[in-house]
């Protein structure tokens, strides 16, 4: 045999070997060890029923576009299990640097060393190449809502360079049946008053939801630095997260009658 054929051989030999990391890197692989696991669906419904006395006060963490930094990720983890008043974490999206699914394996990991649920925003980047389908297969629907201790949350998809985002008349809907709950709590990636992304026409029209549902707070990351508009709208304050890449999260605590939040640096 020439070494050519022994050179090729081989290296067909390597590829389909079980235990090769060669195609780990691959912009075409979806099928993941946590498929099905529905992260999302699962933990909103664990917090519903265990958080579910509406006059109780209560706080949740939230971290924002860790990418690659994954020591970062596990460091405010371990910061957050360490406190006992922290209900459940948002992770608010740009988890992946290029939507592989590699790098949504690595955050997952993460995420599980938590000891209270997580919910994961998708952001910009997780939707590049066959980010999407990763993100359903893993962590289930990008638009979802869910109530902890009478506080409604709306969490949705607004990457609209990158994907189809959700039905605007869906949110409605869903705000509509919770006007009578203590806040409104609307929670996307990207804040929506980027006048690069958004046509007047879109900025506007979100204005006016959150003014006609009464939304209390809008919550985004994206930016990656710290920004904070306690008048977005006559009714409404919007928070953008630092980056966890800046060595900081949030804790958002909600009281009786305010929303207050607190940034952790580490």
């Amino acid at each position: 045999m020439s070494n050519l054929k022994k050179y090729i051989l081989s290296f067909f030999l390597i590829l389909s070997g079980c235990e090769s990391d060669y195609f780990k890197y691959s912009i075409h692989e979806t099928d993941s060890q946590y498929d099905g696991q529905n992260y999302n669906i699962k933990n909103a419904a664990i917090i519903e029923q265990s958080c579910n006395n509406p006059s109780e006060d209560f706080t949740f963490a939230v971290l924002t576009d860790s990418h690659s930094s994954y020591d970062k990720l596990e460091k405010a983890i371990n910061i957050i299990n360490s406190n006992p008043d922290v209900k459940f974490v948002f992770h608010l999206g740009d988890f992946t640097e290029t939507g592989l699914l590699f790098q949504y394996e690595q955050t997952v990991k993460k995420l599980e060393k938590l000891k209270i649920p997580f919910l994961v925003v998708i952001g910009n980047h997780d939707t590049l190449g066959n980010g999407v389908d990763i993100f359903r297969n893993i962590f289930g629907k990008t638009d979802f809502s869910f109530t902890c201790n009478g506080v409604f949350f709306f969490v949705g998809n607004n990457n609209n360079w990158e994907s189809s985002i959700g039905d605007v008349d869906y949110v409605k809907e869903k705000l509509s049946q919770h006007q009578s709950d203590k806040f409104r709590i609307i929670v996307a990636h990207i804040p929506m008053d980027d006048d690069d992304r958004y046509s007047d026409e879109m900025r506007q029209g979100y204005i006016k939801l959150c003014e006609d549902y009464n939304v209390d707070l809008s919550l985004h990351g994206h930016r990656h630095r710290h920004q904070y508009n306690p008048a977005f709208t006559t009714k409404t304050a919007m928070l953008v997260a630092d980056a966890i890449i800046y060595n900081s999260f949030y804790l958002i605590h909600v009281k009786s009658s305010s929303i207050e939040y607190e940034k952790i640096n580490f």
